[in-house]
C-alpha cells in the first residue's frame, strides 16, 4: 500500500518536525507519565531527535 509504519513515537517526532506541535518533547514526556511503555534507550533517543 505504500504506507510507512512509524509508530506513536515516530508520529510525535514527525508532527514536531512539520510544525503541527510546538514541542514534541512535551508529548513524549506525557506518554511516559500516563504509562506508555517505552524503553529508556528509545525515550532518550526520541528526546534527542526532537531537540534537533
Amino acid at each position: 500500500m505504500g504506507v510507512d509504519v512509524i509508530g506513536t513515537i515516530g508520529l510525535i517526532l514527525v508532527a514536531g518536525k512539520n510544525g503541527y506541535v510546538d514541542d514534541s518533547t512535551t508529548y513524549l514526556e506525557k506518554l511516559r507519565e500516563t504509562g506508555f511503555r517505552i524503553s529508556d534507550h528509545l525515550y532518550k533517543h526520541a528526546i534527542y531527535l526532537a531537540q534537533k
